[in-house]
Order: C-alpha cells, then sequence, then structure tokens
C-alpha cells in the first residue's frame, strides 16, 4: 500500500505571517488548512463499493509553521527536462516566500542536482524579487537544468554545509525519486531540512497527478 502522510520535522508552534493578514481581512484560523482533512486517492466509487479511506493529506497554507521566516534559508533546484511554466514556479515561490512570509535568504540550484555536487558547474545563486520579477515572460528556466545526479551523500553535504533548511525539488518522476533519497538521508542524519517535492511532467508519468504545468 502506498504511504501518502507527510513527514514532518516537528510540531508547528510558530504562527504564521499570513494569519495576521488573513484576520486583517476577517477571515481566522479555521480559514487554514486542517492537517486532519484527506483528498481521496480515488474519488469515484459506485454503489457497492466501500468508500476508500486511503487519501492524500489536503494542500493549503497552515496557520501554524515550523520554521521561523526570519531564520530560514531556502534552495530552489529545477530538474530534468524543460517544460513550460519552470520560470513560473520559480517566480512564484520567491515572490511568495519574501512577500508572504518574509523569507529574505533564498538561493537557486544551478542545473539541477549537479548544483548540488561537491564541485559544481555553478555557484548558488541568490534570488530576490527584482530578480525573478519578469522571468515568467521567458521560455525554459532561470536556473538551468540537467539530468541525473551526484551522489545522494554529495547532495545532502552540500545542504547542509549551505545551512538550508528547504529545498524545493521541481522535477518530474526521476526528481521526485530523487527527491525521496534525499529526504531518507536527510532523515538518517537527523538534519532539520525539509525538501518539497513540485512534480512537472510532458509525459504524464507522475502518478496520482492528473494535472500540472508542463
Amino acid at each position: 500500500m502506498s504511504d501518502f502522510d507527510v513527514k514532518k520535522l516537528g510540531d508547528p508552534k510558530k504562527k504564521s505571517p499570513l494569519v495576521e493578514r488573513c484576520e486583517a481581512a476577517g477571515w481566522d484560523e479555521a480559514s487554514f488548512m486542517n492537517e486532519t482533512e484527506r483528498v481521496l486517492k480515488r474519488v469515484t466509487f459506485n454503489d457497492h463499493e466501500p468508500i476508500s479511506d486511503v487519501g492524500f493529506e489536503k494542500a493549503g497554507c497552515g496557520a501554524y509553521i515550523y520554521f521561523n521566516p526570519s531564520d530560514v534559508k531556502v534552495a530552489i533546484a529545477t530538474c530534468g527536462g524543460i517544460c513550460p511554466g519552470l520560470n513560473d514556479v520559480i517566480r512564484a515561490l520567491v515572490m511568495d516566500l519574501h512577500y508572504l512570509y518574509g523569507v529574505s535568504d533564498i538561493v537557486g540550484v544551478r542545473y539541477g542536482y549537479a548544483g548540488l555536487a561537491e564541485n559544481p558547474p555553478a555557484s548558488l545563486k541568490r534570488l530576490t524579487p527584482e530578480i525573478v520579477t519578469s522571468i515568467h515572460d521567458l521560455g525554459g528556466t532561470k536556473l538551468g537544468s540537467s539530468r541525473g545526479c551526484p551522489s545522494v551523500e554529495e547532495i545532502v553535504d552540500t545542504l547542509e554545509r549551505e545551512n538550508v533548511n528547504i529545498f524545493f525539488c521541481i522535477g518530474g518522476d526521476g526528481t521526485l525519486r530523487g527527491a525521496h533519497d534525499i529526504h531518507l538521508e536527510i532523515e538518517r542524519r537527523k538534519l532539520e531540512i525539509a525538501v518539497v517535492g513540485i512534480p512537472k511532467t510532458i509525459d504524464n508519468d507522475v502518478e496520482f497527478v492528473f494535472r500540472s504545468f508542463g
């Protein structure tokens, strides 16, 4: 059976900066994601079938977060084949992290996982709203991409050395399998690094994902 539970570094105890914004708009904490809500793996059933209790954690913003945004460092990588929308995702991540959460330390990994090798093809690139403001008008990816990757140990060594707290991996089935292996190595070392996979595909080969950019 597939495991759909999202692993957590610990209990989120810091109130999200979004809460104050939402309260000003007349919303309350009930407007935020409730992690007990699930989206069923199968959404259609006939009259004679029991409704499956296997499902995904519902996506959305939580009222409480784990990291302190002013202290956090985020890294973003695009991996695998090029497809439409990559720059849109990079831009959206930077804009939301900066303006909604107050994260100021954001870097881009150049040329996919290769950018986290011991001897990378290029150094990490600082990302700011000014740098990404118009990249959604451009094709490809501002960060470059590559296929394959250095060893998982090298990648985690680099993340640890660069003091990365959150690592966004944008890619297809191979990229997301790699992200899972990176997570396992981080877990083995007991590091406080969150790995977030963002699926993209032009091949429709990411299981359970029926619509993605690309």
